[in-house]
């Protein structure tokens, strides 16, 4: 007796040990009847021990209390095999909540057997077992229905975790399992048969447990296993797409504009075939028609293509998308052909003609300015997407659409920037072609006006003759100065080298501004080193534009005083490399030989009303003088210096002005490296 009790009480301790511990694991209650079923076997055996303790009638309560045990444990034991396989393999579907009907019938015969015996005909005095009186329960027709249905379910239960096992290929665990079953059935068998009076099935449900439990352990292990290494992979794929997408981004943010749309290409091949995409396409949206079109796409081998024929249609053919986007929202469809017939708009048919499965479709915004979308197609199965994936999908969305805005910029830009030059081009051609025309009849009214000035004796009309050629001169100086201008702008001015005396250039510069300065009472200094004194190869009527635009400037600007034009040549001094870079890295070396290249400098000085520091960089831009607006008090297109600077810098020179206001102006003239003769 007390052996019998010690491995009933064992019996019960596995039971509820093992359901507590799969209980607190198993965090999806995917063995929920498991945890149920090892109640019931604890309940079972835990009641059989006051059978042998208890006088009668208690003996017949506990048995009774002990059948919530035995008619619950069949439906968990056929419950539990169905969850363990994951399917239920029975040839019909049964409802669970139809399979514990039995069971209750069973109960309530039990509970009320003193009314009608269906259950037990009668409970009469049995065998002893040491020493103590057993009573023999006689079968009804109730408790044999019982019995041939718990039976039934135990033979599905058997079968269903057979199948499972064979599909898992674990046939160990499966001798496992049928042992830890058919031990207690065999017992239980022999109980109902009448071979024994001592039903040993509730200490046998030790093995059941140790059975069940070392089944479960496994299984919970396998799986964990096999969920761990899924989550390997998944990070492996995760953090290989990442890589991808930088590696991506950093080409297309680095691509020049002609080569983003190959930079694209090579982005939707790396993303298909990291995602194992059969076609990934990007489609533009036209704001002006609200169409969208198919502008790149990539497709794995055997893919048909559908660039072409997705061209210009309509956004609403695609409402719902349209909606989800004007929420800056993704778009998966995991099964197409699963779509309602009914769904909105003709998007089922679109997809089906594609031959798509799966779609994942993602809005390309930049700012909250909507580009388009991009997407990926999986044509040859079903494919699934998790968010982490599709996060990251969506990072790259941004990164194209912030490229796709780049290169929209950076066209309308150059764009822009070719209709200015053409624009310009036209007009630099236009005041080149109208200065040039207005020059001709203009020397020929200088000319003649000059004629009459000088062949005339009335001094009224000689006096009206000079205003005409005083006026004709500034108009010429002028026109003169918008040619120039127009050919700089056009890109059209050349210089002609020739052999040049600079003091041909003075001697007219002289002759030229020693009337006007002696009318000022100014005095005209013009004074050249000796050693800059001789002939240079050089454009002579640039060079001479220059000195008389500065010179002229003086002049004009200087009521008392004098102006100065100093000359000097310094050898022109060369950067070369030197063999030892360590202790030298670099030297200067004059130019000697046969030929010889000096440094020309022209500095004009002048004690006019200076300049102030604010406007010393403005006086060289075009149209600008330092008096302005109709009564200015200077004469003058505000071209001159901004010629010069323009000429100077096209003889690779530099000019740079110093000055205070009232005190004077000094401008310093530098052309390098000019050829000496």
């Amino acid at each position: 007796m007390e052996l019998y009790i010690t491995l009933s009480l064992l019996s019960v301790l596995l039971s509820l040990t093992l359901a507590y511990q799969i209980r607190r694991v198993d965090r999806e209650q995917r063995y929920y009847s498991f945890v149920l079923l090892m109640v019931a076997a604890a309940t079972w055996a835990f009641f059989s021990i006051f059978w042998l303790l208890l006088p009668m009638p208690w003996i017949v309560v506990s048995y009774k209390l002990s059948f919530l045990g035995i008619i619950a444990l069949p439906v968990l034991l056929y419950l539990t095999s169905t969850e363990y396989a994951g399917e239920n393999y029975l040839p019909f579907q049964i409802p669970k909540i139809y399979l514990w009907v039995m069971p209750c019938i069973s109960l309530l015969l039990l509970a009320t057997n003193g009314w009608h015996g269906l259950f037990w005909k009668e409970i009469s005095p049995g065998a002893t077992f040491d020493g103590i009186q057993m009573y023999q329960y006689i079968p009804a027709a109730g408790y044999w229905v019982h019995t041939a249905y718990s039976y039934l379910l135990i033979a599905a239960a058997l079968v269903t975790f057979f199948m499972a096992f064979y599909k898992k290929r674990s046939p160990w665990l499966l001798l496992l399992v049928l042992g830890g079953i058919m031990v207690p059935v065999t017992a239980n068998v022999l109980v109902v048969t009448g071979v024994t009076l001592i039903d040993y099935t509730p200490i046998m449900l030790s093995f059941a447990c140790v059975g069940f439990g070392w089944t479960i352990s496994v299984s919970f292990y396998t799986e964990s296993i096999s969920s761990l290494e899924k989550l390997q992979q998944k990070t492996s794929d995760i953090n290989s797409l990442y890589q991808v997408i930088v590696a991506l981004s950093e080409q297309l943010i680095q691509a020049e504009l002609d080569d983003v749309d190959d930079a694209i290409d090579h982005a939707l091949y790396m993303l298909g075939t990291q995602n194992g995409a059969d076609r990934v396409y990007i489609f533009e949206h036209d704001e002006e028609t609200d169409t969208i079109s198919n502008t790149f796409e990539w497709c794995n081998k055997g893919i048909t293509p559908e660039k072409e024929r997705l061209q210009r249609l309509p956004f609403d053919i695609i409402p719902t998308w349209k909606k989800a986007f004007d929420n800056n929202e993704h778009v998966y469809i995991e099964s197409v052909k699963e779509l309602p017939d009914d769904h909105e708009g003709s998007e089922k048919e679109l997809l089906l003609s594609q031959g798509i499965e799966s779609l994942i479709v993602v809005p390309l915004f930049f700012g909250k300015r909507f580009f388009g979308f991009y997407g990926f197609d999986s044509v040859n199965k079903k494919t699934y997407w998790d968010g982490s994936v599709i996060a990251l999908m969506r990072m790259m969305g941004n990164i194209i659409a912030g490229n796709i805005s780049r290169v929209r910029f950076e066209k309308l830009l150059l764009q822009e920037k070719h209709n200015a030059e053409a624009a310009n081009r036209v007009k630099s051609e236009f005041l080149a072609n109208m200065s040039h025309e207005l020059r001709t009849p203009m020397n020929a009214i200088l000319g003649f006006s000059r004629i009459a000035a000088d062949t005339t004796d009335d001094k009224e009309v000689q006096e009206h003759l000079e205003i005409v050629l005083n006026s004709g001169h500034s108009l010429l100086q002028l026109i003169n100065d918008l040619l120039d201008f127009s050919k700089i702008e056009a890109g059209m001015l050349k210089l002609l080298q020739s052999e040049t005396r600079l003091s041909t250039i003075l001697k007219f510069v002289r002759q030229t501004f020693d009337i006007l300065a002696r009318q000022k009472g100014l005095i005209l200094n013009i004074e050249v080193d000796p050693a800059a004194d001789q002939a240079y190869i050089l454009d002579e009527s640039r060079l001479r534009q220059v000195l008389f635009n500065l010179v002229g400037n003086a002049v004009k600007f200087t009521h008392e005083g004098q102006v100065d034009l100093l000359v000097t040549a310094t050898p022109s001094v060369m950067k070369t490399e030197s063999s030892d870079k360590q202790t030298n890295p670099s030297k200067e070396e004059t130019t000697t030989g046969p030929e010889k290249y000096v440094d020309l400098h022209f500095t004009v000085r002048d004690t006019g009303i200076g300049i102030a520091e604010n406007d010393r960089q403005a006086i060289f831009e075009v149209f600008n003088q330092l008096s302005r607006g109709a009564g200015r008090k200077y004469e003058g297109t505000g071209l001159g210096l901004n010629i010069s600077r323009r000429i100077v810098e096209l003889m690779n020179g530099t000019i740079t002005v110093e000055s205070q206001l009232g005190k004077g102006s000094t401008f310093h003239v530098t052309i390098p490296f000019i050829k000496a003769i």
